[in-house]
């Protein structure tokens, strides 16, 4: 997949996750060292973000997303940000989000958000993913931009959405 950031052009290693397919369950660490699962079937909903850097840009979407999900009690999610190095959150002021380092490399791996080409090779790309009660990929996306952010509002929509479809009686009722 194609990315531009300023004037280059990145590629990931390999095409993400669609939107269907059941997300993996991966480990990364958190700031604090401790591991964490992400992904796969869980007892709630799941927001797993990626960045390469944060800039302004993205910290301000990022918090503007946090506090949109704290005050909308009705939606209850897990919001995990991911980078590919701790350095990444050195000077990020984020409430609400568990940051976390993909210190294994399997979110990388497993959701195909890393970044092949110079002069990012190496760090995760910009992604967003919603993942349903029951482990599957209900909402992702891409900036195929790196310096503009997300679509928050999209996606906070797709947060609501997952959460009030999962009925936990399956499709064959």
């Amino acid at each position: 997949m194609r990315l531009s950031y300023h004037q280059d052009i990145v590629y990931l290693d390999a095409m993400p996750l669609d939107v269907g397919y059941a997300a993996s369950r991966v480990e990364v660490v958190t700031l604090e060292g401790t591991s964490l699962l992400v992904g796969g079937q869980k007892p709630f909903t799941q927001l797993l973000i990626s960045i390469p850097f944060m800039d302004a840009i993205t910290c301000q979407a990022l918090s503007e997303m946090a506090l949109i999900l704290k005050n909308t009690p009705s939606i209850e999610a897990t919001l995990t940000l991911i980078a590919h190095d701790a350095a990444v959150f050195k000077d990020a002021a984020l409430n609400g989000f568990t940051l976390c380092v993909d210190a294994l490399g399997e979110f990388g791996m497993e959701y195909s958000t890393r970044i092949a080409t110079p002069p990012l090779k190496g760090a995760l790309t910009k992604a967003l993913f919603v993942i349903t009660k029951d482990g599957a990929l209900f909402y992702n996306e891409l900036v195929t931009n790196l310096v503009l952010p997300f679509d928050t509002q999209k996606a906070l929509l797709k947060l609501a959405t997952a959460q009030s479809c999962y009925t936990g009686q399956g499709c064959h009722v």
